[in-house]
């Protein structure tokens, strides 16, 4: 099920929220910089998870769902998305899509079903994406994982 909406996706109830990242491990700016500053230790999980050589590290065109510690407990889930390579590039539509069809697999196996997820406009903003682009494609993508609930926050 997918749900259109406006207003600010932290203020939501949602069981997980998208984090939109690139590869590099900063959260200097935009809607990262705001996840950076209300979750505190997850720019540091997040830099040594993408300089890592594990499985599960952040890269293009996979999703990294944010563990916190039992002393910084985070509610909702934190799934991070890459959306561009180093923080400098532009966003690439290919590599949000594939990174979306990652979020199945990634998700905690407690996780219920029928999952609600806040998902802003990936790839606009500081990606350089225009929305009325990524919209439809975006809405094509997570039609394909109706398990979830998809709570899109438009521009």
């Amino acid at each position: 099920m997918i749900t259109f909406t406006r207003g600010n996706l932290f203020d939501g109830s949602t069981d997980a929220v998208i984090n939109p990242t690139n590869t590099r491990g900063p959260m200097g700016a935009g809607l990262a910089k705001q996840f950076r500053d209300r979750f505190p230790g997850l720019e540091r999980a997040y830099k040594t998870a993408c300089n890592s050589s594990t499985p599960d590290n952040p890269i293009l065109g996979r999703a990294w769902l944010w563990t916190p510690t039992p002393s910084v407990p985070a509610h909702p889930l934190i799934l991070c998305l890459p959306t561009k390579d180093h923080w400098r590039d532009p966003s690439r539509w290919d590599w949000i899509a594939a990174a979306l069809r990652t979020i199945p697999t990634i998700l905690p196996a407690t996780a219920a079903p029928n999952l609600s997820i806040a998902v802003p406009p990936l790839g606009c903003g500081l990606g350089g994406l225009h929305w009325s682009a990524v919209k439809p494609s975006l809405s094509a993508v997570l039609a394909t994982m109706p398990q979830i609930h998809w709570i899109i926050y438009e521009q």
